[in-house]
């Protein structure tokens, strides 16, 4: 939220601190191409997020591709 300007740092930081079970990560952009090889397995071994104040690595506990209707393009994460 705090890259589409849905809200500020401090906001957001707020709202971190409290405890969440689950957090949803979504990757899209214009050119998702450099992502067609990878499969979700792939991805959930291979990435984690960093909290920036902890430093605590989280791995992904599950991973989903979006694929287009000809079930080759990635279009999103």
């Amino acid at each position: 939220m705090v890259l589409e300007n849905g809200m500020s740092e401090a906001d957001a930081d707020r709202q971190l601190e409290q405890p969440q079970n689950y957090y949803e990560v979504t990757l899209v952009g214009r050119d998702m191409q450099p992502f067609a090889g990878l499969n979700e397995g792939t991805w959930k071994d291979s990435t984690s997020v960093v909290a920036k104040k902890s430093k605590e690595k989280v791995s992904p506990e599950n991973v989903h591709i979006n694929v287009g209707p000809n079930g080759r393009a990635v279009q999103g994460v």
